[in-house]
């Protein structure tokens, strides 16, 4: 498959690329449109409409489209699809049954598809050889636990939950462990990042780990799998754990609930109390 990139900034100027995107459009003439996400919704779908392109498809990978944590513009960009999406798509695709219900309250047009995302048995299984290898790396000892946490720095993340109800472990509760984190934006150049972890006295428990694309590795590695976010669709990091053997405990965002449902545990947005107690329950 040919791949096109406009390499859309995030600045004024930049948004004379689309005439690279009309370009595009007259020179290929697609038969089906699909725009990934609320700003190519946006720049894709006037534009194409404009064309005269009819076959538009829109995709959703969230939910939660009101929570405080999106940006101003963003939520602008979401109230003018909510308008635009009486005219332009066809179909509008969400990963998660959640993505649906919240911007269908949004105003959107009653076009939606449910297409969740998958997991491949193939890329994503119980790996014991690697499990060990990974931990005898990062020198983990046989009788400590190890959390993971496997998200790009981000607010909406929430990494900060995670870090109170470590702490909280820590203080608290009779039990040696370690915790990973892995991401996009998680770096030890990362100073928001090293300065949380000093403000909650996690030094020694934190292992900041090196981007790779064997994330299996990583989930077999750990022995509980967290997730603190504020918004979520269908989160992959989830089913992947879940492919891994690994049990999860994740906030009640998204499509959280059906995934887990009776394979995990769920808590509320922000409650690190109840976080380290489920934490703990898992391995007491």
């Amino acid at each position: 498959i040919t791949v096109k990139t406009l390499n859309l900034k995030k600045n004024f100027y930049d948004m004379f690329k689309v005439i690279k995107l009309i370009k595009l459009l007259l020179k290929y003439k697609p038969k089906l449109i699909h725009c990934w996400t609320y700003h190519a919704n946006l720049i894709g779908g006037i534009f194409s409409k404009l064309l005269f392109f009819n076959n538009i498809i829109w995709s959703i990978r969230t939910s939660n489209a009101d929570d405080i944590d999106i940006k101003f513009s963003t939520k602008m960009i979401i109230r003018l699809l909510s308008y635009f999406s009486y005219f332009i798509p066809k179909l509008i695709i969400s990963n998660s049954i959640s993505g649906i219900s919240s911007h269908h309250k949004k105003g959107f047009r009653n076009i939606f598809k449910y297409i969740p995302n998958g997991c491949d048995q193939k890329e994503f299984y119980k790996d014991i050889k690697n499990r060990e290898n990974i931990r005898n790396k990062y020198h983990i000892k046989n009788d400590q636990i190890v959390i993971g946490m496997c998200s790009r720095w981000d607010i909406q993340k929430n990494h900060e939950c995670l870090f109170k109800s470590i702490n909280i472990l820590k203080n608290e509760y009779p039990i040696s462990f370690k915790v990973m984190l892995i991401g996009e934006g998680i770096s030890p150049d990362n100073n928001f990042l090293q300065e949380m972890i000093l403000k909650y006295k996690l030094q020694d428990e934190i292992i900041i780990l090196k981007h790779t694309t064997e994330i299996r590795n990583i989930y077999n590695a750990i022995d509980l799998n967290i997730l603190t976010s504020n918004v979520e669709g269908f989160p992959n990091v989830l089913i992947e754990s879940l492919f891994c053997g690994t049990h999860c405990i994740a906030t009640n965002v998204g499509d959280v609930s059906e995934i887990l449902n009776e394979v995990g545990d769920i808590v509320n947005i922000d409650d690190h109390i109840e976080l380290s107690k489920k934490i703990y329950k898992n391995f007491k």
